[in-house]
């Protein structure tokens, strides 16, 4: 069976996103499309040039929309040609029209596969494409916050000098302003990041704002100077965005010891919001009404 994907935009992400399937071998076929057809044509000619050096072999299509009809994934990546300000959701309003420009010309081609969305704001982008696709909901997928986590993992394993594969957790919420790392699920190699921060007498502060400043550009603008005080004392279940002001901090300027009775109330809030965030995604998991509502 043909392996075939097609990746609509080949800016910088889309241009990597190829890079990456053509050196690894995952697709037999790539299709490269892009509202400037020289764009596309460049990058095919390029990928084909580097043929001979890869053990793959992939055959490279540029700007043939009809080509899309028997693919298994069409990544979207098509971005804003205006520059990025401070928040991802300022590019909606161009992302949006260009993605509800080119859906319908994926879906005319009889194209019946995976979609998986990577421009920004990706959540957002995502449902408008679901919606003008009228595909299922688990054939219209966005990267979300991988990246993000890819990053938290980046992040704590530079802290405590280890290798990141050894990181365990997860970055939540939106891609965005609203994202959060859900530190009670951060551990490396099964021990709790908390209970290593405190051996290592290391500020959940200055973690935090590693983790923030870890989402480049846009969080450079907000975080602040390194010497800014930090924010009242929040839970392991703490915000990503440095918008949110928050952060991990035990009275004494440590990561908070689980055995202390102190700790209790702390402990209890956490348990609440876990709680409270598994009943949010069962109730995101059960099917809508109507069919091709978002998700």
């Amino acid at each position: 069976m043909t392996r075939k994907v097609g990746i609509i935009g080949v800016g910088h992400v889309g241009a990597d996103t190829a890079f990456s399937l053509v050196t690894q071998g995952l697709c037999d076929v790539l299709v490269l499309i892009d509202e400037n057809k020289a764009k596309a044509d460049s990058q095919a000619i390029e990928l084909r040039d580097m043929a001979s050096l890869t053990a793959s072999r992939v055959q490279v299509i540029a700007n043939d929309y009809a080509a899309l009809e028997d693919a298994e994934v069409v990544v979207i990546a098509v971005g804003p040609k205006t520059l990025l300000r401070e928040d991802r959701l300022e590019e909606l309003a161009e992302t949006r029209e260009a993605v509800s420009e080119v859906t319908p010309k994926i879906i005319a081609s009889g194209f019946n596969g995976v979609i998986i969305n990577i421009t920004n704001p990706c959540d957002v982008i995502t449902q408008v494409i679901q919606k003008v696709s009228r595909l299922p909901h688990a054939q219209v997928l966005g990267t979300g916050t991988s990246l993000d986590t890819a990053r938290m993992k980046r992040v704590v394993g530079e802290f405590f000098s280890v290798d990141p594969k050894s990181v365990n957790g997860y970055v939540m919420g939106e891609h965005g302003e609203s994202q959060f790392v859900a530190w009670s699920t951060v551990n490396i190699g099964g021990c709790p990041v908390s209970e290593l921060a405190v051996e290592g007498k290391q500020t959940g502060y200055s973690l935090s704002r590693r983790c923030a400043a870890a989402d480049g550009r846009f969080c450079r603008a907000k975080v602040g100077p390194a010497s800014a005080s930090p924010p009242r004392r929040q839970d392991w279940l703490m915000p990503f965005s440095p918008m949110r002001k928050a952060c991990i901090r035990s009275p004494r300027g440590t990561m908070p010891n689980r055995s202390t009775s102190a700790n209790r109330p702390l402990l209890a809030k956490v348990a609440l919001l876990n709680a409270y965030i598994q009943s949010s995604q069962q109730q995101r998991m059960r099917p809508t009404s109507p069919p091709h509502e978002s998700f």
